[in-house]
């Protein structure tokens, strides 16, 4: 794989999980402040008080994740740095370790030669989305700004170098014309009114969208060759997905020991029998368990009770799963179109949300005890 392909996705991977692991209290630099002597840790001895303790549970959590994750497995030297890792805790040190790789600052001051990249081309971009070829080139970007000639390109440089490289393509021949006619007004008005600002749906987080969106003839992904490598997924980098996938591994592993030639004649599973002294019908034993409950009269305002609780979790997690339905079609939207910039206050508003959520439900639910109780 050529140097600067999806190697520096490195950054886009590094500024996404720097978000993302806020919310869950580890803090780490940003990118550009990232360097031999203050690492990727954002505490330090002077401005935390117990940072010995602090920095060992951080770590931890995220050495964690960055193991047990495919993270890159598009960047082999990525790989063997993680698979070198599963023999200590320091998540810090191994993020720092893969950032290395590829930041040419950290490069130089490991001593390591500085390779200088090349700007993207619509053509080597496999899956054919525009998107793609925008964080390439922000990437890119990201990369000169962080290099040894520390070089910028001002937003008409920019806009000019996205509108040359994708002129290749007759797909975008609207899109281009577009940009053309926008960049030529904003030269005019700029001779004669140095103050002019420089039109909005042409900077580097809009351009994308804006030839998308006027380019009629192109489709997105219409005539990729390849699926991306590395994928999202440190949206989800620290939830409870690799926990539960366990455990649906463990329930496939169990049900392939199950002779399903074998019907129980007590409630009509596969694998057992009520009548065979060597298995056990768990439905059956349940059933009897709570028929004996149900049939004392004593029993029957706890069984209102949790018949409501049962109904109310039910409602609760139905409108959740709802929500965050839509909150990860949202998300995946946004990835698609290059968007990462908007992810982080989109998660902030959905965890808003869901925590006003909870906290209306439980008032709810307390005034309804206090009314249960007063009418008693």
């Amino acid at each position: 794989m050529p140097y600067g392909g999806l190697h520096i996705y490195i950054f886009t991977f590094y500024n996404t999980l720097h978000h993302i692991a806020a919310s869950f209290n580890i803090l780490l630099r940003p990118l550009h402040e990232v360097t031999k002597e203050t690492g990727t840790c954002q505490l330090s001895h002077t401005n935390c008080i117990g940072y010995k303790h602090s920095y060992d549970a951080m770590s931890t959590a995220l050495h964690l994740k960055l193991t047990t994750n495919d993270y890159f497995k598009g960047f082999p030297q990525a790989m063997t740095y993680v698979q070198a890792a599963h023999n200590n805790s320091d998540g810090f040190k191994l993020l720092y370790r893969i950032l290395e790789l590829i930041h040419p600052q950290l490069r130089a001051e490991k001593g390591g030669i500085h390779k200088t990249i090349e700007a993207p081309n619509y053509s080597d971009i496999e899956d054919d989305n525009i998107y793609t070829f925008m964080t390439r080139y922000k990437n890119y970007l990201l990369y000169e700004a962080l290099s040894p000639e520390k070089r910028q390109y001002n937003k008409k440089e920019q806009a000019m170098y996205v509108m040359n490289t994708l002129k290749s393509d007759d797909r975008f021949t609207a899109g281009i014309e577009y940009i053309k006619n926008t960049l030529q007004a904003y030269q005019r008005e700029r001779s004669m009114n140095q103050s002019c600002i420089f039109p909005i749906d042409l900077e580097i987080d809009e351009i994308g969208i804006t030839i998308d969106e006027r380019s009629p003839d192109y489709v997105v992904g219409e005539l990729a060759t390849t699926t991306p490598t590395i994928t999202r997924g440190v949206i989800n980098a620290f939830n409870r997905r690799s926990f539960q996938q366990n455990q649906n591994n463990d329930k496939n592993h169990r049900s392939k020991n199950i002779d399903k030639s074998i019907a129980c004649k007590g409630c009509g599973g596969r694998g057992h029998c009520i009548t065979n002294p060597e298995n056990i019908c768990f439905i059956m034993a349940k059933h009897h368990i709570c028929s004996n409950f149900l049939a004392q009269d004593k029993n029957l305002p706890i069984i209102k009770a949790n018949t409501y609780r049962y109904k109310k979790d039910r409602k609760e997690k139905a409108q959740k799963s709802k929500f965050s339905s839509k909150v990860d079609k949202f998300i995946r939207n946004l990835e698609d179109k290059g968007e990462q910039h908007n992810i982080t206050p989109m998660i902030s508003l959905a965890q808003a949300l869901a925590s006003s959520t909870d906290s209306d439900s439980n008032h709810s639910h307390s005034d309804t005890d206090d009314d249960s109780n007063m009418s008693k």
